[in-house]
């Protein structure tokens, strides 16, 4: 007689789970070596940060390689009202292997709409890959001056075309490096945040 019930599953060994991806360790960055700017959502351009935004010697004698100039904050932030659509919009564009290669932050719709991106993977080996391309999905401006494929038409679909187009052509190695690159631009986005806080009292 069996030692376990008809409807008991039994297994040679405990099944593994699938944790959502985290973002990458300080240590797993790439070299800094990426060009900020002020992202404009309402027109889509890109503007440099101007070279003197950022200082090699902070000033508080910390070790950090950068900090960020108060006074050379984009002034858009502080518009009444609208300044609010320009917080955090940050780009950086680096080079890998030779490409050339534009990324922004993602607004908060694009953030959620891509975690709905993936609703059909989650829980299995597959997900933390498919989160990585449906963030970029959102995150890339250009590559080599093109832009991804975008539906014809068809606005609401622009993300996950783009993610399908990601997932089939892409390999894991590159997906890896601009996943990276796009947290080192959130951690300087918050920088640059943090510091206009401080300067502002």
């Amino acid at each position: 007689m069996p030692d376990t019930e008809p409807d008991e599953a039994v297994y040679d060994r405990v099944p593994s789970t699938v944790e959502a991806p985290e973002p990458p360790q300080v240590d797993e960055f790439p070299a800094d070596d990426a060009e900020y700017g002020y992202y404009d959502p309402t027109t889509s351009t890109v503007q440099p940060l101007p070279p003197q935004a950022l200082s090699d010697a902070p000033p508080d004698g910390g070790t950090s390689e950068q900090t960020v100039q108060p006074e050379k904050f984009d002034e858009r932030w502080l518009k009444e009202f609208e300044g609010l659509l320009y917080v955090g919009a940050l780009t950086s564009t680096f080079t890998w292997l030779g490409h050339r290669i534009t990324i922004r932050t993602l607004k908060t719709d694009e953030v959620i709409e891509s975690g709905m991106l993936i609703k059909d993977v989650i829980g299995t080996p597959g997900e933390p890959k498919a989160y990585q391309c449906a963030v970029l999905a959102g995150a890339i401006l250009s590559v080599d001056s093109k832009d991804l494929p975008i539906p014809l038409g068809n606005a609401e679909t622009r993300m996950q075309t783009r993610y399908e187009w990601l997932l089939r052509n892409w390999f894991p190695p590159t997906i890896d490096n601009v996943y990276q690159r796009y947290w080192s631009l959130e951690i300087k986005a918050r920088e640059v945040i943090d510091a206009m806080v401080k300067a502002l009292g």
